[in-house]
């Protein structure tokens, strides 16, 4: 903390408002923690998203506190959860990284993803020809400077390092030309594109509108627990909104099956 003095018109010093040095933003855990977090968010509640209160239960915390929240916002900053609305949402990147981890689309996720952090990809991007320094040096250019708070470089220095080694990044190798091309807006675009699969239906039935859109959602349901070797799941498309009686019938169709 930085702690100023003002001095009053009688010539008395007093002291102000001491400020907190606040580091950069940066996702709270390892992309591999954040990987088995969303794993857990998506076995409850699959593509369907959860409110805030809810994720933060099925993630591992009781309620959904400073710390719960901090790490939900990790998540985000890899692209593995959105906000729909109130609710978090999973994406398509983290469905890709949790069915398919051993198939290339599951692999490259996992790489986009370690990418996806402002500071990750510009720590990558800078010592791309020279390899990442010692954690000392590391250490004193973050806190000189990218503004890092001494108290919580060294644990940001291992997480960054352990999530480039989960998804397989040398920076000593570089970024593929197509990885250092793709920047910011970019990214933000591409995180945009990986919402919830939605489609326009135009539907023209008796008594409805001509022209009227609709939305459906697509639905990837595991049909086994995702913890489990090669799960099996099924894609569902669904009405949004459904109504109750249409609920009914769906439900009586699964059990009838």
């Amino acid at each position: 903390m930085v702690e100023t003095n003002e001095q009053t018109s009688n010539g008395a010093q007093t002291p102000t408002k001491k400020h907190r040095q606040r580091s950069p933003n940066y996702p709270a855990e390892s992309l591999e923690a954040a990987i088995k977090r969303v794993g857990k968010l998506y076995h409850e509640d699959h593509e369907a998203g959860s409110t805030v209160d809810s994720a933060a239960v099925h993630i591992g915390f009781n309620k959904a506190h400073g710390e719960a929240k901090s790490v939900l916002a990790g998540l985000k900053k890899f692209g593995l959860v959105e906000m729909a609305g109130n609710r978090v949402i999973v994406t398509k990147r983290a469905v890709s990284i949790l069915l398919f981890p051993e198939e290339e689309r599951g692999k490259k996720a996992v790489r986009d993803a370690a990418l996806l952090p402002d500071i990750y990809r510009k720590l990558v991007a800078r010592y791309r020809t020279t390899g990442l320094p010692s954690d000392k040096s590391l250490r004193a250019e973050l806190i000189a400077d990218e503004g890092f708070n001494p108290k919580a470089v060294d644990a940001f220095i291992k997480d960054f390092r352990s999530s480039l080694s989960f998804a397989g990044i040398s920076v000593e190798s570089g970024l593929d030309s197509s990885e250092e091309a793709q920047t910011g807006d970019e990214l933000n675009d591409e995180e945009t594109q990986l919402k919830t699969e939605e489609t326009e239906i135009l539907e023209n039935r008796p008594g409805t509108p001509p022209n009227k859109s609709t939305k459906s959602k697509v639905f990837n349901v595991a049909l086994d627990p995702i913890t489990q070797d090669a799960p099996q799941f099924a894609q569902v498309l669904i009405p949004v909104p459904i109504s109750e009686e249409q609920k009914r019938r769906l439900i009586s169709f699964l059990q009838n099956l």
